[in-house]
């Protein structure tokens, strides 16, 4: 360039073979299709470098691959860079943008990702960037589909995890490629002919057996349901939230308290052979829906721990190292929170692990629920429940035994005639 402005032209000077001209449009073209030599240092070298001048060469040759690298690269370019000292007019090129261009990117956005078979989704394309007009191309789970509008509903009636990719395309052929995944949740088969449709109560053998000794954060995906040859607690239906929150709870309707004997039954109501990451949760020192302790229960073993969410972040607290899902059979599990923060969990009458953590202090309320997925529980029962206080030396003290609710004691009295306290019978 700076020959060019004595009257010597180099741009078109040939020796051997070997030319600028040649040079420049291999580099352009490595770019643009990213068939370029080597390493992906290469690439980026081609980038950072030689398109700083792609404006130039395209003043020069008039080529359309120079247009290409020049609006892929975007204005300005590096004049400085190039060319040291000289000052340069772009006024004395040929080629002309429309503002400052930029990389062409796509997107997709869709109606929903996650939901229970059948249903349709509708995938809709946009695009920043480039030039106009955009040309769509839409491949499901790798092959082409055939719809090229901005626009495209698909139907999916099979359990499993789906790719939906966009490959978008600009009037000067820049091209850009993202994806989206979906995924097709099972629908609650196990729910079996004779559900207890409107019913309340699941389980006439504890004090915690009906629907209605439970609040709930979305009423209407808690039923009771007919699985396994019983009535359960069911959870049939879990929109997954950000950030580990819970999707679903139950909350036991009674005091606080941060000392207590839990049993209960569990089963996913996931299919574990698609769903990787099937959990169900243990709900304790229950605040409010931004402050609360939960013990995970994954089929991968990595996600079982203990997680303390504060003002709506999560943390973990504890790791529990061991798989508290592996089949789709129920399974017992009692956990235990003791004086001074002590949590032990079991397992089919086999001990997990213990765990002590001055969060497990917290008093709150306490329950079930999930973060993503489908869930029965049945046979809850409280075998204890206190308040853990301190006295004024801060020495860890139990209160007096937290009196059930009212309702508890009416419909235990309704089935019992006699109940055992402490190693003897009281008659009633």
């Amino acid at each position: 360039e700076i020959a060019r402005h004595q009257g010597v032209d180099l741009y078109n000077y040939e020796s051997g073979g070997y030319s600028l001209h040649k040079v420049a449009l291999a580099h352009t073209n490595w770019y643009l299709q990213r068939n370029y030599p080597g390493s992906e240092a290469n690439y980026d070298q081609v980038k950072s470098g030689y398109l700083d001048v792609t404006e130039i060469w395209y003043s020069v040759w008039g080529e359309d691959a120079f247009k290409k690298g020049a609006v892929a690269k975007g204005r300005p370019a590096v004049d400085i860079f190039v060319l040291g000292p000289v000052t340069l007019s772009h006024g004395e090129r040929s080629l002309s943008f429309k503002g400052t261009p930029v990389s062409l990117r796509a997107n997709i956005s869709t109606s929903t990702s996650t939901r229970t078979i059948p249903f349709d989704v509708v995938f809709t394309a946009s695009v920043t960037g480039g030039t106009a007009p955009y040309a769509f191309e839409w491949f499901l789970d790798g092959s082409n589909s055939g719809f090229k509008a901005a626009t495209l509903t698909k139907k999916y009636d099979l359990v499993g995890a789906f790719t939906v990719k966009l490959v978008a395309t600009d009037k000067v052929g820049l091209k850009d490629t993202t994806s989206i995944s979906i995924n097709a949740l099972a629908p609650v088969t196990s729910i079996e002919t004779g559900s207890n449709n409107g019913a309340t109560r699941f389980s006439n053998d504890t004090m915690l057996g009906d629907l209605n000794d439970y609040e709930f954060i979305t009423q209407n995906r808690w039923k009771v349901v007919r699985n396994s040859g019983d009535d359960r607690m069911g959870l049939i239906e879990a929109i997954p939230t950000s950030n580990g929150l819970l999707a679903e709870g139950a909350l036991i309707k009674s005091n606080q308290m941060n000392n207590f004997d839990i049993s209960f039954d569990a089963k996913s109501g996931e299919s574990l052979s698609s769903n990787y990451s099937a959990d169900f949760v243990f709900i304790f020192a229950y605040q409010d829906s931004q402050n609360y302790i939960y013990l995970m229960a994954n089929q991968t073993e990595a996600y079982n721990a203990i997680y303390k969410v504060t003002k709506g972040f999560r943390t973990e607290v504890a790791r529990i190292g061991k798989q508290l899902i592996s089949d789709s059979l129920y399974h017992n599990y009692i956990i235990k929170c003791s004086i001074g923060g002590i949590i032990s969990i079991t397992m089919d009458s086999k001990s997990i692990g213990t765990f002590t953590k001055n969060e497990f202090t917290t008093a709150g309320r306490i329950g079930f629920g999930s973060l993503n997925d489908k869930v029965f529980f049945d046979n809850i029962t409280i075998k204890s429940a206190a308040l853990q206080v301190r006295g004024s030396d801060n020495t860890p003290k139990i209160s007096s035994q937290i009196k059930p609710p009212n309702w508890t004691v009416r419909k235990f009295l309704k089935k019992e005639r006699s109940i055992n306290v402490k190693g003897q019978s009281l008659q009633f």
